[in-house]
C-alpha cells in the first residue's frame, strides 16, 4: 500500500509539473493584444516563410506570419496570411519583401513604406487587405543571373582575344618602347640638369651684380622713354602747322567737288549718257553686227565649198595634160590596154 500510495503521489506531481510548463509555455506565446489580418499574394517563391515567422515595419516586430497557403481562386498564387498590430501605419504605398536571418536561411516578412501613396489600408471590409511581395535582391540577383553570366563569359573571351600571342608582343614591344622613351627622358633630364648646374649654379649666379645691372637697365629704359616723349611733342608742334593747313585745303576741295555743278555731279551725268550709250548698242547696232557676221560665215562656207570643187576639176585636168603628154598617141587610139593580170584569159584583153 505505501508504495502505491507513493507512486501515485510522484505522478500527481509530474502532472502537476506538466500543467504548470504548458501554462507557462501558454503565457509565453499567448496574444496579449488584438490583431489585424493582412495577406501578402505573390507567385514567386517563398522558401524559409512558415507559421510564426516575423513579420517587421522598417526592422520593428509588429506581428507574426499564420499561415501560408496557395490561393484557391488563382493558380500558382501563394498567400500568406499574416497577424499584426493594427496600430501599424500601413498605406496603399506599403511594399512587402522576404528577407533572411543571418546564415539559418530562415525568412520573415519585411514591410517597407516609401511615401509614394499615403493612404492608409482599410482594415474594416469584409476582405482583408493585401500587400503584393516584391522580388528581393536574391531574386533579382538570380533572374539577372544569366545576363551577369553572359557578361563575365563575353568579357573572358575579350580578354583571352586581348592576350592573343601576337597581341602580347605587340604589348611587348609597346612596353618596351615605353621603357625606351623612359630612359630617353631621364638621360634628357639629367643632361638639362646638368647644363642647368653649370650655367644657373650657385657659384656662377652673382646676386648683388645682378641687382645692380637690373637697376642700369630700368634707368636706361626710363631715360629713353623720356626722350621718346620730348620727340613725340617736337614732331607733333612741327607737323601740327602744315597738316591743319593740309586739311583745311582737303575739305575745300571736296566741297567745289559736291557742288550742284561740281565734279562729281559731271562725272555722273557723263556715267548716264555713257550707260545710254552701251543701251542703245546692245539694242540695236550689235544685232545687226551679229546679222551680218552670220551672212559672212555662210558666204565663206559657199565659198570654201566652191574651192574644194575647183581643186577636184584642176587635179582631173592636170592627170589628162600629164596622160597626153606621155602618150600622145593616145588621143587617137584611145588609152592603151592594160596587160591582163594572174589567171585571166587573152579573150578579156581583146575588145
Amino acid at each position: 500500500m505505501e508504495n502505491k500510495s507513493h507512486a501515485l503521489a510522484a505522478g500527481a506531481f509530474v502532472l502537476l509539473c506538466s500543467a504548470l510548463l504548458l501554462g507557462l509555455a501558454w503565457w509565453l506565446t499567448r496574444d496579449a493584444g488584438i490583431r489585424v489580418r493582412l495577406d501578402v499574394i505573390t507567385t514567386d517563391a517563398v522558401t524559409g516563410v512558415q507559421a510564426q515567422s516575423p513579420v517587421r515595419y522598417k526592422g520593428v516586430d509588429v506581428g507574426t506570419v499564420r499561415t501560408v497557403r496557395l490561393d484557391r481562386d488563382v493558380r500558382g498564387q501563394i498567400v500568406i496570411e499574416m497577424q499584426i498590430d493594427p496600430a501599424t501605419p500601413l498605406t496603399q504605398g506599403s511594399t512587402a519583401t522576404l528577407a533572411f536571418q543571418g546564415v539559418t536561411g530562415l525568412a520573415f516578412v519585411q514591410i517597407d513604406d516609401r511615401g509614394t501613396n499615403p493612404a492608409l489600408l482599410d482594415f474594416s471590409g469584409a476582405q482583408p487587405p493585401r500587400l503584393t511581395l516584391q522580388p528581393n535582391w536574391i531574386s533579382q540577383l538570380g533572374e539577372q543571373g544569366s545576363g551577369l553570366v553572359q557578361g563575365a563569359r563575353n568579357a573572358t573571351d575579350r580578354v583571352n582575344e586581348l592576350l592573343a600571342p601576337a597581341n602580347q608582343q605587340a604589348l611587348n614591344a609597346a612596353v618596351q618602347d615605353i621603357a625606351a622613351a623612359a630612359k630617353a627622358t631621364r638621360v634628357l633630364t639629367d643632361r638639362l640638369k646638368v647644363i642647368a648646374d653649370a650655367q644657373m649654379g650657385p657659384e656662377n649666379i652673382n646676386l648683388p651684380r645682378l641687382a645692380r645691372e637690373a637697376e642700369a637697365g630700368f634707368v636706361s629704359v626710363q631715360q629713353l622713354s623720356r626722350e621718346a616723349i620730348a620727340l613725340t611733342q617736337s614732331v607733333n608742334a612741327a607737323v601740327s602747322g602744315p597738316l591743319n593747313a593740309s586739311l583745311a585745303e582737303l575739305q575745300r576741295a571736296g566741297q567745289r567737288l559736291n557742288a550742284p555743278d561740281g565734279a562729281l555731279q559731271q562725272i555722273s551725268a557723263g556715267s548716264a549718257a555713257l550707260a545710254r550709250s552701251a543701251q542703245t548698242l546692245d539694242a540695236q547696232t550689235l544685232p545687226r553686227l551679229n546679222t551680218l557676221a552670220d551672212q559672212v560665215g555662210h558666204a565663206t562656207q559657199e565659198l570654201g565649198r566652191a574651192s574644194a570643187d575647183i581643186s577636184r576639176t584642176s587635179a582631173d585636168v592636170g592627170r589628162v595634160v600629164q596622160q597626153l603628154a606621155d602618150q600622145p598617141a593616145s588621143l587617137v587610139w584611145g588609152p592603151p590596154r592594160q596587160a591582163l593580170g594572174p589567171g585571166e584569159s587573152p579573150a578579156r584583153g581583146v575588145r
